[in-house]
């Protein structure tokens, strides 16, 4: 059911609102990952760093569907992601006895007036005269102002071992310190071994990003729908019931004297820096692919100036 109203564009509330013509057959683009991160469509050809869409087809007759900045309302052209609205007869009435949810929802206008639309939450862009989605508005992963797709990560972390390669995975955020971090989850029904320092190097390999926090389930823990959809917002709720394969707690404390070895000391810096313990940090791999991004790599040279002399 899931696969269906992804191909044709369905939603729960508006039953179908794009496709395209009988044995027309699907559209399929590389879209420049790093530019959706930023908000942008930029084509570019198969392969790494790129991501695949395939479109969702045309509205259908007697629908309108509208690509709209959720923010403003504004209706966005051609290759501007924002949120898709939809109106038309087969869109729902509302949420039974839900006024205020069904206001909001059901009975949006764009910033002309237009309306009412259905907000779908799935957020996409207009491209050839298709639809195509790029991810869910509130599974969206803001870090330091970039965008990050669930799926994109999940994508990331089935490719850092061939074990993780089928394996049920979900990325959404956290809150720490005021601000929004990422954590992730998979299920895994025994001693995952060597694969949390896999994930994080290719985490950071591939998006530039840390992982705050990995953890891991046993088989079928990952919050679902009826229907088997991921309920990637839920899984926060269920954290303390998982295994932390590694937190802040497990790092040395600042107060703690550094080894006097300088590759131990260089380790503990490390570890101090990605919330790690000293024993999970390998020195046989570069700083950034063990998941410190820039600004924490730039904080890992302080560190180094300051207990160790001027680099």
């Amino acid at each position: 059911r899931e696969s269906l109203y992804t191909m044709f564009g369905l939603t729960e509330a508006a039953m179908i609102s794009t496709g395209s013509s009988a044995g027309a057959g699907y559209r399929v683009h590389s879209i420049d990952g790093e530019a959706l991160t930023e908000g942008r469509v930029l084509e570019c050809a198969a392969g790494p760093g790129a991501r695949v869409l395939v479109g969702s087809g045309h509205a259908l007759p007697g629908v309108t569907v509208a690509v709209v900045d959720p923010a403003s309302g504004a209706v966005l052209g051609e290759h501007a992601i924002g949120e898709i609205w939809i109106a038309g007869d087969s869109v729902a009435l509302g949420y039974w006895q839900r006024p205020e949810v069904t206001a909001t929802t059901f009975r949006a206008k764009t910033q002309d007036g237009s309306g009412p639309f259905l907000r779908t939450g799935d957020m996409g862009f207009w491209h050839a005269g298709q639809v195509h989605i790029t991810g869910r508005l509130k599974e969206i992963i803001i870090i330091r102002g970039i965008n990050h797709y669930p799926e994109d990560l999940e994508a990331s972390l089935r490719r850092a071992d061939s074990r993780l390669n089928q394996v049920s995975c979900a990325a959404f955020a956290i809150e720490q310190d005021g601000r929004e971090v990422l954590a992730m989850a998979f299920e895994w029904p025994d001693d995952p071994g060597t694969l949390a320092a896999a994930i994080r190097r290719r985490i950071a390999a591939d998006h530039g990003i840390q992982i705050t926090l990995l953890a891991t389930c046993p088989p079928g823990g990952l919050p679902r729908t009826v229907t088997g959809k991921l309920q990637r917002r839920r899984c926060a709720e269920r954290l303390h019931q998982w295994t932390r394969l590694d937190s802040s707690q497990s790092a040395p404390s600042p107060a703690q004297p550094l080894p006097d070895n300088t590759r131990e000391r260089l380790r503990h810096l490390i570890a101090r820096r990605l919330g790690i313990a000293p024993e999970a940090v390998s020195l046989d791999h570069p700083p950034m692919a063990m998941g410190l991004d820039s600004i924490r790599l730039v904080g890992l040279i302080l560190d180094i100036r300051e207990t160790c002399g001027t680099l």
